[in-house]
């Protein structure tokens, strides 16, 4: 993946933490953003409700993991392989590990995601591919 999609991403999500503009900003600040194409089509974030797909691990009472939010906002326009890029930061706008939990890469793969690109503690990324 284009170190440009990673940038603007990041860039995108740090502009929403400055403004304090994320639902979980007390607690844990996540963001996916779907690649669809090689373009970024939008993204998702974890959020207090109840999970939108069964099936996976997600617990009843848990909240909405970002790579479900995003998929679920962007499912129409995702034809083909799509990829996911997972972010995670502290208040301070610093990259934090953004692996996908064990039910979240149980759903990436039912979905036919290709690909996600995760955040580390380092500030650096790592890939995981699913097919």
């Amino acid at each position: 993946m284009k170190k440009k999609l990673l940038s603007e991403a990041v860039r995108t999500a740090r502009a929403r933490i400055a403004n304090q503009n994320h639902p979980q900003y007390n607690f844990f600040i996540h963001y996916t953003f779907v690649v669809v194409n090689k373009r970024l089509m939008g993204f998702g974030v974890n959020r207090e409700g109840r999970p939108f797909y069964d099936g996976f691990g997600y617990h009843k009472t848990s909240k909405i993991h970002s790579e479900a939010d995003a998929y679920n906002k962007y499912k129409g326009l995702i034809k083909s392989d799509f990829s996911v890029i997972n972010l995670r930061f502290n208040r301070q706008g610093m990259l934090r590990m953004a692996k996908p939990c064990d039910c979240c890469t149980a759903f990436l793969i039912a979905v036919n995601c290709s690909t996600a690109i995760y955040s580390t503690r380092t500030g650096s990324f790592a890939k995981m591919r699913f097919n």
